[in-house]
């Protein structure tokens, strides 16, 4: 069979009409001149150099030759035998491939799209069948299970069920023919996707099911509860109506033995979020919210929660560990872990925190963490351990940064590790204290002006000075309108925090003023705050690998997979599981696009031609032939050239135009 090495290059033959083009589009005709005297004189026949034009043409069709054979010779033919007869390859039955999609949106349309496929099954008695159900994975069936498939909570994936198709239909090269055939519902979200090309030779079939039922459907979003005053629990429920026309639902939570309904209205096309208040539980349970009555698809009209409190935070204080650090770290520990663990009696801590020295920040897994607390220690930090907080950044998480003994050189270090925008341009050793909180800081609101507070009280004895540089926000400054608290934004999605002052009693009185608790609490809530401890999977998704400060990986209870729906424990950290929203949408992929997508995508086709390391040695390279052809071709035009040469030569250019002509 000829194949090509470059394909494409095959686009550019039609390059060889070009000397044909120029030929009918740059001919001039002689200017024609009428002279009193030419009607004396006779008609004489024309010279014998005005009659080659069989010689012209000639010329022109070795021209247009010489293009094309050059642009065979750039594609690379090569010429490979097959492996099997002709009459072993009529002998092989013909092959289908039967693609059943088993993603959530197929819930409802489980018993047509089974029917579908036992009717392509019967129509292809004889043939050797292969039958691929796919959502995120493909699993290949036999024809006798097909009455025990049903579809799951999963996404598709079409594109890896076409690649197994397309490879197993490519191990039947000389089936008499070959047939590839898709049941779906074809929704957009899962086909728009790069998806693979079909090999040459093998005919497509679609088959569409419950396309006719999507427009009515509404579906559950989202499930978050939050804790509202003391003994409230507020569950905040999205929605989204995907219809033409408005939905009256009624909203059921179940909260253990609790029932709670409301009713609610979704206009046409719209997402939104409804709130449901009460009390809240002595302890976690585990709950659910459903839209009633169901519609065509009832997969999206149920989802999954722990109604509880937010579990704390949980939070890596990193403490100076050298000989000479012992009553800094004692200092530092206390304020900082007092500050961060105090609650009112009977409610649950925002914060848990874990005290280690920062020698020890290489062997601790931080996945677990949503808050980094440099307090005193980041000049002790080992060198290999920048790469380690710049993950943690990535992640968005924040670091906060508080000085130590060495306040310039831990400033420097963070800043030539690209974690902190602002250089330092030295100490400044003068008492001053805390100015008016700028406008756009978050720690506006828990002190607004003219509200009786003692941050302006205390006093501040030394101090780094910091420029204002961009991708530096300043939440706190000094009364000298230096900068005291800032926020650094790197590229990364979380921040680096950072005092320019130390909180040793040496250096200042803010660890025993009033505002020392309600500033640092509210500058680790606003770094914390896209920091969820609860985990939410969609259904088929990988649990996350988490690990304890001291490596050891987090178990799951109960053990269960991510296939179905459903709440489990990792840790001490709440798992929910819940169908992937984005099985709701009702919009179905164009047939037509999608058809022309994968039978004209350039699929290499390897099963058309036997590429076997047997064969491949007799494979011959047909360049060679082409670059014969090429010389041939030019020697020919060489003697049409010579051949129309005028027996004189008047001058060099009568020469050259000849040539060119």
């Amino acid at each position: 069979m000829l194949w090509f090495q470059h394909p494409p290059i095959l686009y550019l033959l039609p390059l060889a009409a070009l000397p044909l083009l120029l030929h009918l589009f740059s001919r001039e005709l002689p200017p024609r001149l009428q002279f009193p005297f030419m009607r004396f004189l006779l008609r004489s026949p024309l010279p014998h150099q005005g009659r080659r034009r069989w010689q012209d043409w000639l010329l022109m069709m070795v021209r247009m030759a010489l293009i094309a054979v050059l642009c065979l010779a750039l594609a690379g033919p090569r010429w490979t035998p097959r492996r099997h007869s002709d009459d072993e390859a009529q002998a092989q039955p013909s092959a289908i491939a039967i693609l059943l999609d088993s993603s959530a949106s197929m819930l409802a349309l489980a018993e047509t799209a089974r029917q579908v496929a036992a009717e392509a099954i019967k129509s292809s008695q004889g043939w050797e069948c292969a039958l691929f159900a796919f959502d995120r994975s493909v699993l290949r069936l036999d024809a006798a299970s097909l009455e025990e498939w049903a579809p799951g909570y999963q996404e598709g994936n079409p594109a890896d069920a076409l690649r197994a198709a397309s490879q197993w239909l490519e191990t039947h090269p000389h089936a008499a023919e070959r047939r590839l055939v898709i049941i779906s519902d074809f929704q957009r979200t899962n086909w728009n996707v790069v998806l693979p090309g079909l090999p040459d030779g093998v005919s497509l079939a679609l088959h569409p099911v419950g396309l006719d039922r999507r427009p009515e459907n509404a579906s559950l979003t989202s499930v978050q509860s939050t804790i509202v005053g003391e003994d409230q629990l507020q569950i905040r429920v999205g929605w989204r109506n995907w219809s033409d026309q408005a939905l009256a639902r009624d909203l059921h939570v179940s909260l253990g033995t609790q029932e709670i309904s409301q009713a609610i209205t979704l206009p046409p096309h719209t997402e939104g979020a409804t709130a449901v208040v009460t009390a809240l539980p002595d302890h976690d349970k585990q709950a659910a919210v459903t839209l009633a009555p169901q519609d065509g698809w009832s997969g999206d009209d149920q989802r999954r929660f722990w109604a509880q409190r937010e579990p704390p935070v949980p939070v890596l204080l990193l403490l100076p560990d050298g000989s000479s650090d012992g009553p800094l770290a004692d200092e530092l520990e206390f304020f900082i872990q007092r500050a961060l663990t105090a609650e009112r009696p009977g409610v649950p801590g925002h914060f848990s925190v874990d005290s280690l020295g920062a020698s020890a920040l290489p062997l601790i897994d931080l996945t677990n963490y949503g808050l980094i607390v440099l307090a005193g220690s980041a000049e002790r930090l080992p060198e290999d351990c920048i790469p380690q907080l710049r993950e943690f950044q990535s992640h968005g998480n924040s670091i906060l940064f508080v000085p130590g003994n060495a306040p310039v050189a831990a400033w420097r270090l963070l800043h030539q590790a690209g974690l902190l925008t602002a250089p330092e341009q030295g100490l400044a050793r003068h008492a001053t204290g805390i100015g008016p909180v700028p406008e756009n800081s978050p720690l506006g609101g828990i002190f607004p002006p003219n509200a009786p507070s003692d941050l302006h009280l205390f006093a501040i004895r030394q101090t780094l000075r910091v420029p204002t540089v961009e991708g530096g926000t300043v939440l706190l400054q000094t009364l000298d309108g230096q900068p005291a608290l800032l926020q650094c934004q790197n590229g990364s999605p979380g921040s680096l925090y950072a005092f320019t002052f130390a909180f040793q009693l040496e250096n200042t009185d803010f660890p025993l003023s009033q505002s020392f608790l309600p500033i640092l609490r509210e500058l680790c809530t606003e770094a914390t705050r896209t920091h969820s401890t609860t985990i939410r999977l969609n259904c088929g998704e990988d649990f996350p690998e988490l690990r304890s400060p001291d490596g050891t990986l987090l178990a799951l209870s109960p053990p269960i997979t991510s296939a179905q729906p459903g709440l489990a424990h990792l840790g001490s950290h709440p798992v929910e599981i819940n169908p992937p929203a984005a099985e709701s949408s009702p919009e179905a992929a164009d047939l037509e696009e999608l058809r022309r997508l994968l039978t004209t995508s350039g699929h290499v086709n390897s099963a058309k031609y036997d590429l076997s390391p047997e064969t491949m040695d007799a494979t011959r390279n047909l360049r060679k032939w082409c670059l014969a052809g090429l010389a041939a071709l030019a020697v020919l035009e060489l003697l049409l050239l010579l051949a129309g040469r005028p027996a004189h030569r008047d001058s060099e250019r009568h020469i050259f135009s000849t040539l060119w002509r």
